[in-house]
């Protein structure tokens, strides 16, 4: 049981290294409130994470080469 956590860590662990080091996408929410009792406005977009190098270079130096990874 404890081998199987591990694994699940390690595999967690590659996939966050792996978006790092190539950029990845965020969304992100923000709530306006008014001063005059009206509703909120809430408003969502998406904003891009650049790659990491020093991302790239850990995941290099402990996978192996760069390549795609099946999300």
């Amino acid at each position: 049981m404890e081998k199987e956590t591990n694994v699940c860590k390690n595999d967690a662990l590659r996939r966050a290294l792996w978006r790092r080091a190539t950029g990845y996408e965020v969304e992100e929410t923000e709530i306006i409130a008014s001063k005059d009792g009206r509703p909120p406005k809430i408003k969502k977009r998406k904003r891009h994470i650049p790659p990491s190098l020093e991302a790239a270079r850990e995941y290099q130096r402990l996978y192996g080469k760069l390549g795609s990874i099946e999300e």
